[in-house]
Order: C-alpha cells, then structure tokens, then sequence
C-alpha cells in the first residue's frame, strides 16, 4: 500500500505515480507485515523480516524479536516495507556465508587425471571469412528503456538544457541535445525508448527516433534542410518533396504508411515512402 511515491520493488515507474498499489514479489529478505497480535494463525511463527511481532516466541527457531521504536534498521533485512514502529523477526547469530568445508571426499570415485581437456592441434572453429556485423554509424533502433524524468521546464534551470534522452518537459526539438527529438503529447502517448509514459498524461519528452518512425520534420517546403525528405518523414505534399524514388503517401487520416510506423504521425499529415515496399 502507497502513499506518497514509494517504490514498488522489481517495478518501474513508481515516481510517476504517487498513491496506487500495485502487486509485487516480495524480495529475499524485505521487510513485511505477515501478521499481528497472534493472528492470522498461518503467519506464525514468524520467519526472519516478518513482522508485527512481540516477543521473541512469536519468532521460528533461534529467531528473535527486533523491538524498534521508530524506523531502526533490523538485522540481515531490506527495511524498503517495514513500517515505522513495527517490531520484525531477525537472526542475532547469523551463521557464515560459504558453506563449510566437508569432512569425506564429495566424489567416491576420483578422476586419477585432470579433467582439462588436452589442447587442439588446430582451431576448432573457422573464423568467418567477412565481418558478422557492420557497425553502423549511427545508433541503431536497440534502445536501452531509461526512465522518463521530468526535470525542467521552458528552459529552467538552464544548466540542465539541452535535455538528455527521455527527460523533459520540452516544447522544440531546440529544446533536446543533437539527435534527438521533442514529442508532444496530449493522452498518455508512448515515448519510444523510454517507460513511465502511462503515468504521465501530457508532459513532453526528448527522444532518439526509432528506424521508420513517421515524424514531420518539414513542411510547405520549410526548412529547407529537410528537403528532399527520407522515407517516413512528413509532410510531404508532392512525390517531388521526397529522395530519390520515394513517393509522397497522401492521407485523408491516420492511415498506416507503407513501411512505416504509425507512432508519431500526425492525423491528416502525409509521408514519404517506398512504393516498391508497399
């Protein structure tokens, strides 16, 4: 149960959204309230980081009872779900770590030679004649999924502009460092890359624009550096607004771009695309 942004452990974006609650796995050792006063007869007795106990009785096994105050932290536990003032079952002799040494061989049948196996006399596998991977100049479309920070807004502080990947809240792609974009956003849309949108309605975020991504990056023939356009991009008005043998896909809607995907297109815009993909 949330209250004021507490993380949800194995979850993410919890500093998004201040009091839902959410399912969990409880972690090794993180501290939980399985009961109180005795009940319900399941919860008892305690293991090691269950809680409300009173007395070391309440406790398995050579446990005891850590009697707190407040928040104290409790012995061998993670206090991320302890509640202040509550008192938790904790080992007060933990054992070592490593296993200890055992007595006998664990093999009744020892190797006489070391298992290692003998060199080869030749590679035993073929190096590839090419390159497996071209390393492409560009970041690819693998995004690593950070999480959505809103840290500013209209230029303040100023030493945090230009935004990062994922950061916000942004109004012009002026706003987002070399090579990334500002999404504006209205109903929860999805920021490629980047997780916590759900919980965030309509703040704007920088981001990296995946492969074939629709997105308008000119328009009425401005600016200039965006003509002739690339596959995907908008909003073209002529099969002549766009490279090579690319043709402008003319749109009444939202209907999908050959090639393309739909994730940042403008109702109503229209795109450049590869008819020989259609």
């Amino acid at each position: 149960l949330r209250a004021n942004f507490e993380v949800v452990p194995g979850c993410a974006g919890g500093d998004f959204d201040q009091s839902t609650d959410y399912c969990f796995q409880r972690p090794v050792n993180y501290l939980w309230r399985t009961g109180n006063n005795g009940s319900p007869d399941s919860a008892y007795p305690m293991n090691a980081c269950d809680g409300d106990c009173d007395r070391d009785a309440d406790c398995a096994g050579d446990l005891n009872c850590f009697q707190r105050d407040g928040s104290e932290p409790v012995p061998g536990c993670d206090g991320g779900g302890g509640i202040i003032g509550e008192d938790y079952c904790y080992d007060p002799n933990p054992g070592p770590t490593t296993p200890e040494p055992t007595h006998s061989p664990t093999t009744q049948n020892p190797t006489k030679a070391p298992t290692i196996p003998e060199p080869t006399t030749s590679p035993t596998t073929k190096p590839t004649d090419f390159p497996t991977t071209k390393p492409t100049p560009n970041p690819t479309n693998e995004f690593s999924v950070l999480l959505l920070q809103d840290i500013g807004n209209n230029g303040s502080p100023s030493e945090l502009f230009p935004l990062g990947q994922c950061q916000g809240d942004c109004d012009r792609d002026a706003e987002c460092q070399a090579g990334l974009f500002c999404l504006l956003r209205a109903n929860f849309e999805v920021v490629p890359g980047c997780a916590g949108g759900d919980f965030d309605q309509s703040t704007d975020y920088c981001f990296q624009r995946p492969v074939n991504y629709l997105w308008r990056t000119g328009n009425n023939g401005s600016p200039d550096s965006a003509y002739p356009m690339n596959a995907c991009d908008g909003d073209c008005d002529r099969d002549a607004d766009c490279a090579g043998d690319l043709n402008c896909f003319q749109r009444d809607g939202s209907e999908p771009v050959p090639g393309c995907d739909g994730g940042g297109g403008s109702i109503g815009d229209d795109y450049c695309y590869d008819p020989n993909n259609a």
